[in-house]
């Protein structure tokens, strides 16, 4: 943990990255659409969050109840940042937004 920043880390070692396909292919796309922007969207992250906290969803699910007011290209973006921030946990839920984009 970074005292500083309050960051929680967890170092991964090169065996454990190699072994771990899904892993690679899950991180590249996360880090592809982070570095689309400096900054999420702060109006994207709110409405993403007025239906992650309510309970816990798919990313199919919630491209379908938000895809008329955010685009989801837009949508994964955000989920992305939360992923990025610590702010929302993947159990799973990542691999099936690779799968969704590709």
């Amino acid at each position: 943990m970074c005292i500083d920043r309050k960051i929680f880390h967890r170092v991964i070692t090169n065996h454990e990255i190699r072994n771990n396909p899904l892993f690679i292919s899950n991180n590249k796309l996360l880090i592809s659409l982070v570095s689309n922007r400096l900054y999420p969207i702060d109006t994207d992250l709110y409405c993403l969050n007025q239906f992650i906290s309510k309970k816990k969803i798919k990313v199919s699910q919630l491209r379908n109840l938000m895809s008329d007011t955010i685009l989801q290209t837009r949508i994964m973006e955000a989920v992305s940042w939360l992923i990025f921030k610590g702010e929302m946990t993947t159990g799973g839920l990542f691999k099936a937004a690779a799968i969704l984009i590709q």
